[in-house]
């Protein structure tokens, strides 16, 4: 009696019946396994302790790193350069920091509920004066080498590495990975600041000239931090790299290849 299953295949095969005697050779392909999609969430739980702990101690003694710390199961405080650190533990895991255009799909999908928080997500470079002079200089002479300077620019930080360099005032540089994403950003120039909007684009930036229930906040001159402030707003405004509130939180997002 002809096995059904073998029947079947011949059928996907294109043939009528089976040849007496004729067993199909089917080609075995290997398993491959899928990275796991993982669901935003805030940095939290004892992977959070774990990953704070590490920043911890790599950076000892550094005290825009030592703001933010693990309190009531979630790491409270956030800078830009606290978030760059945190990308450098979880990188391994094929885990990272949620990018601007991460954020815009939390708040529109009501994923992750971020009011009454902040997130540090970018840097905006819009020429190489005050504020941060030193590190605004430094920057720009990285994005030079790859491309034309187009300003305003913004780099999401999961793009970013930190070095330790004693002429900064916080003891730390940025560093252009190379899979840096280096972004020119329009919407983020002075003359927009406190125009309405709603939604934003695929990179996370604001959809300017509708009218909406966000706020953009920007300036001028020199290189400050972006972040989703407590009401939903987009701030580009912030000078202070090194400043951290009990209400800033870290997301992460990403696909993990292991647990």
């Amino acid at each position: 009696m002809v096995n059904k299953r073998l029947v079947e295949l011949a059928k996907r095969l294109g043939r009528d019946e089976l040849p007496k005697g004729e067993v199909p050779k089917v080609e075995e392909k290997p398993v491959i396994v899928t990275p796991r999609l993982v669901q935003p969430r805030f940095l939290e739980g004892d992977f959070g302790r774990q990953v704070n702990d590490e920043i911890q101690s790599r950076y000892k003694g550094v005290d825009a790193l030592s703001k933010s710390s693990f309190e009531d199961g979630v790491v409270k405080g956030s800078n830009p350069l606290y978030v760059v650190a945190v990308n450098q533990v979880i990188r391994s895991d094929g885990l990272r920091t949620a990018t601007p255009a991460d954020l815009g799909k939390i708040i529109d999908n009501e994923i992750l509920d971020l009011r009454g928080f902040y997130e540090d997500c970018g840097l905006v470079l819009r020429n190489q004066e005050e504020p941060n002079k030193y590190l605004a200089k430094n920057l720009a002479r990285q994005i030079k080498a790859r491309q034309k300077l187009k300003y305003p620019i913004m780099i999401p930080l999961n793009g970013l590495d930190l070095v330790v360099d004693s002429n900064s005032n916080y003891g730390l540089a940025f560093k252009l990975r190379d899979d840096a994403e280096i972004i020119h950003a329009p919407q983020l120039a002075h003359e927009n600041h406190l125009e309405k909007f709603s939604k934003v684009g695929v990179r996370g930036l604001p959809i300017l000239f509708i009218s909406g229930d966000k706020t953009l906040y920007t300036r001028e001159d020199g290189l400050s931090v972006l972040f989703r402030g407590r009401d939903l707003d987009l701030c580009a405004r912030d000078e202070w790299l090194a400043d951290s509130g009990a209400d800033g939180r870290v997301v992460v997002c990403g696909e993990a290849t292991q647990k």
